[in-house]
């Protein structure tokens, strides 16, 4: 996550739109403010970063098993 984090933190709002295919009908449906179109892109950041978290985080407790050497 840490890794993720700082990049979706200061990647450009339209570039993150374009990468959700919700912010990106929304913004180009017809009718729609520049407030609400504006409102929908920094939307597109806080849903990236809800994703980020939600799958970087493990529900129950588990192990992760490292394997230290491999032999042949």
């Amino acid at each position: 996550m840490e890794t993720w984090t700082q990049p979706l933190s200061t990647a450009p709002l339209k570039l993150l739109c374009r990468t959700d295919p919700e912010c990106g009908e929304g913004i180009r449906a017809n009718g729609v403010t520049s407030q609400e179109r504006d409102r929908m892109i920094r939307h597109s950041r806080v849903a990236a970063l809800e994703a980020l978290n939600e799958q970087t985080q493990i529900p129950v407790r588990g192990a992760v098993i490292v394997p230290i050497a491999i032999y042949k």
